[in-house]
């Protein structure tokens, strides 16, 4: 209500939103944000800059939502940024958004993610988005890196198993020849 209220009354900037949320907790700074969003876009983006940053995954999580709307340029490169976050939620929400915004610049961070030795053990969900949005986002520059998840070399054990479904189903995603014949490859691999 106080935010609906601020809204109407108008009198509000973006220094003294800043200046407000610089001293407030998480749950303040949301609603501070979402005032915020009344703002123009380059006023309403300095806002976003120190929330990205804000200890709270809460406040960094709908600071990437909101970069959304956002044109191309900086936005992406803040976007981009979020999917190395700490909080599997702001890393989550990163990569939805870049999907979302097509953001090219996600591509070889997402390359870097799917090819290091650990990424069998990440967050199932996680998996699942970062595969799809990798296989959304590079199409069939994907289907190489998306092979080697099938390949029994890479296999290890039951936390590679969800890498792997994902894999196969991105690979849907995809679509094309080549990608059918790295699924098939793959699951003659697998079935060995």
């Amino acid at each position: 209500i106080l935010c609906d209220l601020l809204v109407e009354a108008g009198g509000f900037s973006a220094e003294l939103l800043l200046e407000a949320a610089l001293q407030a907790p998480g749950p303040i700074v949301l609603d501070i944000l979402a005032v915020g969003r009344h703002l123009p876009p380059p006023e309403f983006g300095r806002l976003l800059s120190f929330a990205l940053e804000h200890p709270s995954e809460k406040v960094r999580t709908q600071a990437v939502v909101d970069l959304r709307g956002f044109g191309r340029g900086p936005a992406d490169q803040l976007v981009v940024r979020r999917m190395l976050d700490s909080d599997l939620g702001v890393r989550v929400a990163a990569i939805h958004v870049a999907e979302a915004r097509r953001t090219k610049e996600a591509i070889p961070v997402l390359e870097r993610i799917i090819a290091r030795d650990d990424f069998g053990a990440r967050d199932p969900r996680e998996l699942r988005v970062l595969v799809n949005a990798y296989a959304n986002l590079a199409r069939d520059r994907a289907v190489p890196a998306l092979a080697r998840l099938l390949s029994p070399s890479l296999f290890a054990g039951r936390k590679m198993l969800e890498a792997q479904v994902a894999a196969a189903q991105a690979f849907g995603l995809i679509g094309g020849e080549a990608a059918e014949e790295a699924l098939k490859k793959g699951m003659r691999s697998l079935n060995k």
